[in-house]
């Protein structure tokens, strides 16, 4: 953690100042709170000289140069007046709305580019996994994701494919505040099929980045915005990660920061469970339930903030009952077959022992009534938990 300098002299000229050193390529994180333990505010590293600045580790020669020659104070001068054209707020670390929890980091971002209509909440839970879930982890992460919703905590995630989409969106649906990091700029979409999901939570949520808006989604950028995901969380829930997944990085980190970091069992030998089932092993704590991460950080939320779970049937599960009181005999004979692994109508109708013609039309009338999920490939999955 470093000591962020307290705000004196023209707040313009130091606004400024933080927005230079965000908006500088090859000054990373790191660099920057270096610059800011030798230089104690940042208007004075920007009155340094180039040797001098680029002698901190995580400064590079040419943001050194940019630094000292005034271009990044040119852009940011640029970056202020086009964000506020945009409708982006900007958040440096003398505002008041600047994230009390980021400041805590051992890197936090010099500024933070903001969109959505929504206060920056104090009680927020990450929910992460693979980009290509199983039907059972997309089913828990929208579950996951709508309770805490409904227990009023912020959902933060990546906005990333698979998981993380899956989650915002049941936030979304469930009338929640969520969160979505981006790992580039507010103009840019990414991945290209989220730019509805991206501008819902532009509108009813709030999208947050560390980088200027036009910046594009950069491979290096995304361990930058994970630190960021964990950083806001008072702990971070993986849903299904696989031996390299980038959930795991996000674990480490939450970790190295102090979070909880909470984990969803899998399948042992399946593909998206090796890495929570490591986790697991690893000391994270295991959850079955969204009331086991909302008992683990209880300490540390203000109880006016959540809301008690009403112990009431979840709409997924009133659903599910509704749609198996509609069913024939057949088909709830079928349905019993069924699992929240895929299976193929072939093995299906191989486990019922019936002709996969006759088969077909059932899974069509249950997919109808809500009570299976078809996947690509004719398989066919529970379609709630």
């Amino acid at each position: 953690m470093i000591p962020f300098p307290a705000a004196s002299g023209d707040a313009a000229t130091r606004r400024k100042a933080w927005v230079a050193l965000a908006a500088t390529a090859g000054l990373t994180p790191r660099g920057c709170a270096a610059l800011l333990a030798r230089y104690r505010a940042p208007e004075a590293i920007l009155a340094a000289p180039a040797a001098a600045l680029s002698s901190a580790p995580g400064v590079s020669r040419p943001a050194a140069d940019a630094l000292a020659s005034g271009q990044s104070a040119r852009r940011a001068e640029r970056l202020l007046r086009d964000s506020e054209r945009d409708g982006a707020a900007i958040l440096t670390p003398d505002d008041a709305a600047y994230p009390a929890r980021l400041r805590d980091l051992p890197d936090p971002p010099p500024a933070l580019w903001y969109r959505g209509g929504m206060e920056l909440a104090s009680a927020m839970i990450a929910v992460v996994g693979s980009r290509r879930p199983s039907p059972y982890g997309s089913m828990v992460a929208e579950r996951f994701g709508r309770e805490l919703a409904l227990a009023g905590v912020t959902v933060v995630s990546g906005l990333a494919r698979g998981i993380d989409g899956a989650a915002h969106q049941a936030v979304l649906d469930a009338g929640g505040d969520t969160i979505a990091v981006l790992g580039c700029g507010l103009n840019r979409v990414y991945p290209l099929e989220h730019r509805a999901l991206q501008e819902a939570i532009g509108r009813d949520g709030a999208l947050l980045t560390e980088f200027s808006p036009n910046t594009p989604p950069l491979a290096h950028h995304f361990p930058r915005r994970n630190r960021l995901i964990s950083g806001l969380a008072l702990g971070v829930v993986v849903v299904e990660a696989g031996e390299r997944s980038g959930s795991l990085i996000t674990a480490r980190l939450a970790l190295e920061q102090g979070r909880e970091v909470f984990a969803v069992p899998g399948n042992l030998g399946v593909g998206g469970s090796i890495g929570t089932n490591r986790l697991i092993k690893s000391g994270a704590t295991l959850v079955e339930r969204v009331e086991d991460i909302l008992e683990a950080v209880a300490a540390q939320i203000d109880p006016s903030i959540v809301r008690p779970l009403r112990p009431t049937p979840s709409a997924d599960r009133m659903s599910a009952h509704a749609a198996e009181a509609s069913l024939t005999t057949e088909e709830r004979a079928l349905a019993g077959h069924v699992t929240h692994e895929p299976l193929h109508m072939d093995e299906l109708a191989a486990r019922a022992g019936r002709p996969v013609r006759h088969v077909a039309a059932l899974l069509v009338s249950l997919e109808l009534k809500g009570a299976v999920r078809q996947l690509p490939g004719q398989f066919y999955c529970r379609s709630t938990l």
